[in-house]
């Protein structure tokens, strides 16, 4: 068994063991590596018939796939840990099974709770405060200074830069008379799906204002034809609350490990 990453050639043949949307979360992340819309390496068990394989995205979201295979993960391990994602990155078990061959092989363990898009009924209309206004996400949302403040830069940084942030995903942003003041956006898109990123600074937390974008993502997504996929860390209350409130529902819970 190689230790070495797989062609892009054989890419399709990884694609059929890609569990569905119905099974698994987080999907998206590994569907636009094989897309080749974000970058990163793949390993598989065998380049002609594959049966199990780790996704390796450069953004950290990295996936384990696919039939369990502890000589997959003994081959491929130290090489990855030896030069991991350049981003923070954790492996995901996407089956128990495999969560239970990585605990063998790394520590750490870390939880996520995975949520299907099911509304029973519409959520209701976000309410701003006077001055406050939505608005797609554009180079100077991108821009704003609030990235690496209050709210994250890392999903501008894994589309490229501000630029390609803006032509290659989209979202929603609420603004203040000051700027930037919530979030919501594609981390990734492949599959049939939009993984969602959110965030408010912390001083602008508890006023509906991430509410008010991911409401308006939610929107986007279905004219676009994409499901909106919601993840977040277990234990996150705010954010449980609000996938609950936008008609998300809980459906699993999955273990993961730090690579970095």
């Amino acid at each position: 068994m190689s230790s070495a990453p797989i062609h892009t050639s054989a890419y399709p043949l990884i694609r059929a063991l890609v569990p569905g949307a119905e099974a698994a979360g987080h999907m998206a992340f590994v569907h636009a590596l094989l897309d080749g819309t974000m970058p990163g390496r793949v390993f598989a068990d065998d380049t002609d018939r594959p049966r199990s394989a780790i996704i390796l995205p450069d953004n950290g979201f990295c996936f384990a796939i696919g039939a369990p295979d502890e000589a997959l993960v003994a081959a491929t391990l130290p090489g990855i840990i030896a030069q991991p994602p350049p981003e923070p990155a954790l492996l995901w078990a996407s089956t128990g099974a495999w969560a239970a061959v990585l605990g063998r092989h790394l520590k750490e363990p870390r939880t996520r709770n995975e949520y299907h898009y099911l509304p029973m009924v519409p959520p209701p209309a976000p309410r701003l405060p006077p001055g406050f206004r939505l608005r797609p996400t554009d180079l100077e949302v991108a821009n704003d200074p609030q990235f690496g403040k209050g709210l994250d830069p890392w999903v501008v940084r894994i589309w490229g830069g501000p630029k390609s942030f803006v032509e290659r995903c989209f979202g929603w942003a609420v603004m203040s008379p000051e700027g930037l003041v919530a979030i919501c956006t594609a981390c990734s898109i492949g599959g049939g799906e939009a993984e969602v990123e959110i965030g408010t600074p912390f001083e602008y937390r508890e006023r509906g204002l991430a509410y008010a974008a991911a409401l308006a993502f939610v929107a986007e997504c279905g004219s676009r034809n994409l499901r909106p996929a919601w993840t977040c860390a277990t234990g996150n209350a705010g954010s449980e609350r609000l996938a609950e409130k936008l008609g998300f529902v809980l459906f699993r819970e999955v273990t993961g490990y730090p690579l970095n």
